[in-house]
């Protein structure tokens, strides 16, 4: 997502439109589990 938003800052990337099929696509594949995200652990935790 954050580089849906870095893109969305420069005049040749994806169109407004594209950005909300590409977000509305990345949410259904994380509802039904095709994708399984990021959890906070993952980023934020302590590794050993």
């Amino acid at each position: 997502m954050a580089r849906l938003l870095m893109d969305s800052d420069s005049t040749d990337g994806p169109t407004d439109e594209e950005i909300r099929i590409e977000l509305r696509d990345r949410f259904a594949r994380l509802k039904d589990g095709r994708d399984p995200g990021v959890s906070f652990e993952s980023i934020f935790g302590e590794n050993e």
